[in-house]
């Protein structure tokens, strides 16, 4: 019976196209940032990077959480530690300047 389960779990893996990857946790703080922020893709992968470096993913799920998302913005925020909204307020004080000569 396992011989079955995993052939037919085989199977299905390799349906699905290489390409149809998921939109990832970066892919969504990129978008939040080119549509909120108004910055050039270059610079939101720029951010991305900083936020990868220097957050959780807590603090970057917030941060891609679009501005009139009120209901799940405040729920995260108030799920938030204090040392998680300090490095926010952080690294949103540093990484737009830090990113806005990327190309």
């Amino acid at each position: 019976m396992w011989r079955v389960v995993m052939g037919l779990g085989f199977a299905l893996l390799m349906a699905v196209p290489v390409n149809a990857a998921a939109p990832t946790q970066r892919d969504g703080f990129i978008k939040s940032c080119e549509t909120q922020m108004l910055m050039t893709s270059p610079q939101c992968a720029c951010m991305a990077d900083k936020a990868e470096a220097d957050l959780d993913e807590r603090s970057i799920l917030y941060l891609s959480l679009g501005a009139t998302d009120v209901k799940n913005t405040a729920a995260t925020a108030k799920a938030m530690t204090g040392a998680e909204l300090a490095a926010v307020d952080k690294f949103m004080k540093t990484a737009p300047g830090l990113c806005k000569g990327a190309k």
